[in-house]
């Protein structure tokens, strides 16, 4: 089972290997190098109340965004995920069409 784990640190995807009732033992998925993840060698002892996400059961790696490789480990094919967004200030052309399609309706 796969889940995604809230630390200080941030959100990461984590594999479960044994369930208690009070927590999971999982290994995280960790950056490795050249753009390769894969789990870390050690268990680690997660609370129930850190998880902030389960994937169905069943669920690959792919579920969250890796993608396994030939040579071991996962790639992540989700790059660009839009964290680099910035809102603008300025309106778009179709915010204006927006508010000019309220206005006519407000018009009748």
């Amino acid at each position: 089972m796969l889940i995604d784990v809230e630390t200080d640190s941030g959100v990461f995807l984590a594999k479960v290997f044994d369930e208690c009732e009070f927590f999971y033992m999982v290994k995280y998925l960790v950056y490795k190098k050249n753009g390769v993840y894969d789990y870390e060698d050690s268990f680690e002892k997660v609370d129930k109340d850190c998880v902030c996400g389960v994937y169905d059961p069943g669920s690959t790696e792919a579920a969250a965004g890796f993608a396994p490789r030939e040579a071991g480990g996962f790639t992540r094919v989700d790059d660009d995920d839009g964290d680099n967004y910035e809102p603008s200030d300025e309106p778009s052309d179709e915010d204006e069409s927006d508010d000019e399609s309220l206005e006519d309706e407000d018009e009748s």
